[in-house]
């Protein structure tokens, strides 16, 4: 859900040896915590050197998912990947020159998504041949036409779909639509560092869930990102059934709703990297209906990532600085509003708690969960990514966010109990990032 709350920066987590990692280092069987990383990052090093680029680019790729800061892992990533593209602009080339285009170009396009650069050698090959690059792919340009009509009458389908009148103007950059109701002098400045902001974050959360495979059966493959902003603080209300917030995403309409007219606050970028957060989890990865603490926090993890001033995420999901404040003043371990991550987990639906101090508690420590599954290495990360999975099946509902933790920690020989204890301590130890010194959060 939307709020109002002002720009922030990221507070980081020093935090004490993980009980989670030290009950998955103890295990000595199984595919998860760091036996996952270690297992992944060995078998890309043996797929590389027996040459199977395409799997050791897979394995290492999620290797480095579970442990963005390990340098080897990354490394080999990149030497994989260099050497892959390097063996499929020769074999473009060889199929071309053998009269076999199909072929070639079709390598010559697997090799352009791999490098950076307009003066490759590749890319210099299939603009000969009229092909282009059209959101991440090299597509012939016939194709990119196609595409982008198609963008352009889902576009209109998706207008009337939502119900929004005439007096709504479309700003469209590929997929990403923006409805709004702003007089035509208004628009175009909010609207193009709206769109970095997208696609930043379309980046950015493509980034995070490297790791898993692609979308479920609930994920939208190809569905468009639509945002609606009014101009009206009451407009807003009426179409987001909704007096106390200034942005919301309605999963029923698939649509991110926000108020920036007259009245709203300065910078309401928070609220928009929220509320966008909500439509990617939901269309992307396919989380229809997940656990609440889980989707929240998330949500305000990326929030802590920050704006930068031309608009793009300037870093990574992190614990926002205004939620760490509220961890150690207003909602601490042992105080009557610390929730725990039993009765996180076991929440079902956030709206009794809205318009009180509640709602906001839940998201602090939510986001802390988030946070320190993200930044305690491997082990609590791999722990993350299959939570997210649990929670994507079409299956899944809120209710069993609770039984899907307990069962998730279970066959990694750990309990809520021993992740509880290791959240009390990483709340104890939260320090402001000038307090804790430059650098990666302590694991």
């Amino acid at each position: 859900m939307g709020d109002s709350r002002a720009p922030m920066t990221s507070w980081r987590l020093c935090l004490p040896s993980s009980l989670l990692l030290a009950a998955a280092l103890a295990a000595e069987d199984g595919a998860s915590g760091p036996r996952a990383w270690e297992g992944c990052y060995r078998e890309g090093l043996r797929l590389k050197a027996s040459g199977d680029l395409e799997a050791a680019r897979r394995s290492l790729g999620k290797a480095t998912a579970l442990d963005p800061r390990h340098e080897g892992t990354r490394r080999a990533l990149e030497e994989a990947e260099a050497a892959l593209r390097e063996r499929l602009l020769g074999e473009g080339k060889a199929s071309i020159e053998r009269g076999d285009l199909r072929a070639g170009l079709e390598r010559l396009r697997r090799a352009a998504v791999l490098g950076r650069g307009s003066d490759r050698e590749e890319v210099q090959l299939l603009a000969k041949h009229s092909y282009r690059e059209h959101r991440g792919e090299w597509l012939h340009r016939d194709e990119v036409v196609a595409r982008e009509k198609a963008e352009e009458r889902q576009a209109s389908a998706r207008r009337a779909a939502l119900a929004l009148g005439e007096r709504f103007r479309l700003d469209r950059r590929e997929d990403a639509r923006i409805f709004t109701d702003h007089d035509d002098g208004e628009v175009l400045p909010f609207t193009e560092r709206l769109h970095r902001l997208i696609a930043s974050l379309r980046r950015e959360h493509a980034r995070l869930f490297a790791y898993l495979e692609p979308g479920p059966a609930t994920a939208e493959r190809g569905a468009g990102i639509d945002v609606v902003v009014f101009r009206r603080r009451e407009d807003y209300f009426e179409a987001a059934a909704s007096t106390d917030t200034l942005g919301m995403f309605l999963p029923r309409r698939g649509a991110s709703f926000f108020y920036l007219g007259d009245r709203a606050p300065a910078d309401l970028s928070p609220v928009l990297v929220h509320e966008v957060v909500h439509q990617l989890d939901f269309k992307v990865l396919g989380l229809r209906y997940p656990p609440p603490w889980l989707e929240e926090g998330l949500a305000v993890c990326f929030e802590g990532a920050g704006v930068g001033p031309d608009g793009r995420i300037a870093g990574e999901p992190a614990l926002p600085a205004d939620q760490a404040t509220r961890l150690r003043t207003a909602c601490p371990p042992g105080s009557p509003r610390w929730w725990g991550m039993g009765r996180l987990a076991g929440l079902v639906d956030l709206r009794p708690l809205q318009g009180t101090e509640a709602v906001h508690d839940f998201h602090a420590q939510a986001a802390l969960v988030v946070h320190h599954l993200l930044e305690s290495g491997p082990a609590a990360r791999e722990l993350f990514f299959a939570l997210v999975e649990r929670a994507r099946r079409p299956e899944a509902r809120p209710e069993h966010g609770l039984r899907d933790l307990e069962a998730a920690l279970r066959e990694r020989g750990t309990a809520v109990e021993e992740l509880d204890r290791a959240l009390v301590q990483a709340a104890e130890r939260l320090a402001p990032a000038e307090e804790a010194g430059s650098g990666a959060p302590a694991r």
